[in-house]
């Protein structure tokens, strides 16, 4: 038997779940909030020191509930925005419980059955609020390189943290690119492993981009409606919000790559699917795979991976003795 009936049970204490908990309370629909750690724990705990949220100030919001700021323009750090979620949870006053993880969810006769630490709850209904990132992607091509040094996005700090030596970032969207430029800024060579993405300038006409977006009803259109690339522009948020310009990455001296397929005993295929953007670098070569002088000694993956057989005679990137790896990808 349940310990606990509830008509709706909400997964997730962050900003969807108290988003969820304020209107179930406006429509007086009981309900628990559950949150396995702390409200906007990936906000405190999986983000890195010097990330700057990609969205201008006046583009954050949540229901009834403004962010603020005194630069509509600018963009804010970790802190920030965390410190706005605290907010907002203190003005929904959801009843949420912190520090209970659901540990599986089925239906049974009466809608679902929750199972936590100790018991267990019946909900009618059931809103799992837990984001669309909840485990970091680890995948296995890289294990059987116990010298190299791994850390996900959602475990990077700071450069400090890497061994000395180069590094290869894998996957450049808003994660793996902002972290690629604080890399170079901090005097690291960078291998920059791209896949597909949608190259839009971070302002247009005196406008930021979201500002555009929001005017053509981009940002209320699902994405199953948007066509047939869904993927999100590659801009950032730092040093007052720039475009992201992989040719200018080429030219700071980051080597581009393409997709990494494989990892085979000491190289490391790179697919043809994307190939590097040719520039005028002596590091950087216009086919679909790119070797240098110096080679990686940590990598970042910021994107999903597939393990795939190693192929024979595939363009590789060679890997020294002492290497380091750094995953910066969730399964975004």
């Amino acid at each position: 038997m349940p310990d606990e009936r509830i008509d709706t049970l909400v997964i997730g204490g962050g900003q969807a779940g108290l988003t969820m908990s304020h209107r179930l309370k406006q429509r007086g629909i009981a309900h628990l909030v559950l949150e396995r750690r702390r409200i906007a724990e990936r906000w405190r705990s999986e983000r890195w020191d010097g990330l700057m949220f990609q969205f201008p100030n006046w583009s954050v919001r949540l229901p009834e509930f403004a962010f603020p700021h005194s630069d509509p323009d600018g963009f804010s750090d970790t802190a920030s925005i965390i410190a706005f979620i605290e907010d907002y949870a203190a003005f929904v006053a959801p009843p949420i419980r912190c520090g209970v993880e659901v540990t599986k969810l089925r239906r049974d006769a009466d809608g679902f059955l929750a199972e936590i630490a100790g018991g267990s709850i019946t909900a009618r209904n059931v809103v799992i609020a837990t984001g669309p990132y909840q485990r970091p992607l680890r995948p296995d091509v890289l294990d059987g390189h116990p010298g190299l040094f791994q850390v996900h996005a959602s475990g990077y700090k700071n450069p400090a943290q890497l061994p000395d030596g180069a590094v290869l970032v894998i996957g450049a969207g808003a994660s793996g690119a902002q972290i690629t430029d604080e890399l170079v800024r901090a005097g690291r060579h960078v291998f920059l492993s791209v896949g597909r993405h949608n190259r839009l300038p971070r302002r247009y006409r005196g406008r930021d981009l979201f500002w555009w977006l929001a005017e053509m009803g981009v940002d209320a259109t699902p994405v199953e409606q948007r066509g047939p690339s869904r993927l999100l522009p590659v801009i950032s948020g730092a040093h007052g919000g720039h475009t992201i310009d992989f040719r200018r990455f080429a030219a700071d001296g980051v080597t581009l790559l393409g997709r990494v397929a494989a990892a085979c005993s000491r190289s490391r295929p790179i697919s043809p699917a994307t190939s590097p953007m040719a520039t005028p670098t002596t590091r950087h070569s216009s086919g679909s795979s790119t070797t240098s002088s110096r080679p990686a000694a940590s990598i970042i993956p910021t994107i999903p991976w597939r393990a795939s057989a190693c192929p024979n005679r595939r363009p590789s990137l060679r890997r020294c003795a002492r290497s380091t790896c750094a995953r910066s990808g969730s399964a975004a």
